[in-house]
């Protein structure tokens, strides 16, 4: 499980996230940040995440499934 904190919102631009994991573990206790950004391309957007401080304790697949949902879920809230 997890929290996250919405640092800045810059509407049609970016999302910065602070993420923090709960767990005992001490390799999850540094948050990690997730900036989004929405480049205008044609009809729609390219949209880019790039993340810092990542666990390392967070295997390749686990991060690109984590990542993989929440574009999933960021589309549907747009209704793509």
């Amino acid at each position: 499980a997890f929290e996250a904190e919405y640092v800045e919102l810059v509407p049609g631009r970016r999302i910065v996230e602070r993420v923090t994991f709960r767990s005992d573990d001490p390799a999850f206790a540094e948050p990690m940040t997730v900036t989004t950004t929405f480049t205008p391309e044609g009809a729609g957007a390219r949209v880019t995440s790039t993340l810092e401080n990542v666990s390392p304790a967070i295997s390749e697949e686990d991060h690109q499934a984590g990542i993989a949902s929440s574009l999933k879920n960021l589309a549907g809230f747009v209704g793509r």
